[in-house]
C-alpha cells in the first residue's frame, strides 16, 4: 500500500450531444450562459468539446430527479423549492441572464433537496433573442412576447408562476399546509 491518500471517485458529468445544427446552437448558447452563471442554484459547466457544428456539452451531474419526476413533494416543500428557484432567477436576472425555459424538467433536486436549474439552451442575455424558442406549456408562455423577440426577466417570472401552479397540482397537502395552498395559488 502506498502512502498516497486515495482520491474519491469523481461523478461522471452529464453529457449532451448536438446531432443537428439547431441543437449545436443551443449547446453553444447554454455553455455561454453557464460560464456567466456560476451560482449555487445553477448546474455547473464542466466543458464544451468537439467541433462547432457538433459540440458536446458536459455539466456537473446532479444526483436527483427533476421536478417533473418528483411527485411526492408536500405543499411546504413545493413552496420552498419555488422560493429557492425564484432567488436563483433573481440572481441570474441581476447578471443579465434570462433562463428562457423554467419548466419542471429543468429544475433538478439535489440529494439535499436544493433545486438546481439546468437547460439554459433556450435562454439569452436579457434583451437578446434566444437561439431557439423553448417548447413551453401554454401557461408558461409570455403572450406579450412575440416569437423570436428578445427575452426579458418577465418571461422567467411568468414561467415560475406556471411552475408553482403545476407543482401544487400534484403536491401532497399536509394538515399544516392546508391554508398555504390558497395563499400560494394567489401568487399565480
Amino acid at each position: 500500500m502506498s502512502g498516497a491518500a486515495e482520491q474519491p471517485a469523481r461523478p461522471r458529468p452529464y453529457v449532451k450531444r448536438a446531432g443537428d445544427a439547431a441543437t449545436a446552437a443551443r449547446l453553444r448558447r447554454e455553455r455561454e450562459l453557464l460560464a456567466l452563471a456560476q451560482l449555487p442554484g445553477v448546474v455547473q459547466l464542466v466543458a464544451l468539446e468537439g467541433p462547432p457544428h457538433d459540440p458536446v456539452l458536459a455539466t456537473a451531474r446532479v444526483d436527483g430527479p427533476d421536478l417533473a419526476r418528483a411527485s411526492d413533494l408536500t405543499d411546504e416543500e413545493v413552496a420552498a423549492v419555488v422560493a429557492e428557484v425564484a432567488v436563483t432567477l433573481a440572481d441570474l436576472h441581476e447578471l443579465g441572464i434570462v433562463h428562457g425555459a423554467v419548466v419542471p424538467g429543468h429544475v433538478l433536486l439535489a440529494p439535499d433537496g436544493r433545486p438546481v436549474l439546468c437547460g439554459f439552451g433556450y435562454g439569452a442575455r436579457a434583451g437578446e433573442p434566444p437561439v431557439a424558442e423553448a417548447p413551453l406549456p401554454a401557461a408558461a408562455v409570455d403572450a406579450a412576447r412575440a416569437e423570436g423577440a428578445p427575452l426579458t426577466p418577465a418571461s422567467d417570472v411568468l414561467a415560475l408562476g406556471a411552475l408553482l401552479d403545476t407543482m401544487l397540482a400534484t403536491a401532497q397537502t399536509t394538515p399544516a399546509g392546508e391554508g398555504h395552498r390558497d395563499a400560494l395559488r394567489a401568487l399565480v
